[in-house]
C-alpha cells in the first residue's frame, strides 16, 4: 500500500490521523510516517485498515435497513 493508498483509506473511513491512531493503537507519529512514506506500512497494519473499512461497510448497511424499517 502506498503513502497516498493509505492516506485515501484513512479519510474514507472519516477519521482523522489522531482517531485512526488510536483504533489501530499506533502512535499519530506512526500514522504521520505512514502517509509521508517515511515507514513502511505493514502487512497487518493493512490488514487492520481492511478490518475497520468491513465494520464500516456493516455500520452503513445496518443505518440503512434502520432507516428503511
Amino acid at each position: 500500500m502506498s503513502p497516498d493508498e493509505f492516506t485515501k483509506q484513512r479519510e474514507s473511513l472519516g477519521l482523522s490521523p489522531t482517531e485512526l491512531a488510536k483504533s489501530l493503537g499506533v502512535t499519530y507519529q506512526a500514522i504521520k510516517d505512514w502517509q509521508s512514506g517515511r515507514r513502511k506500512i505493514s502487512l497487518q497494519v493493512i490488514k487492520q485498515l481492511d478490518c475497520l473499512a468491513r465494520v464500516k461497510s456493516l455500520e452503513l448497511h445496518i443505518k440503512q435497513r434502520q432507516s428503511d424499517a
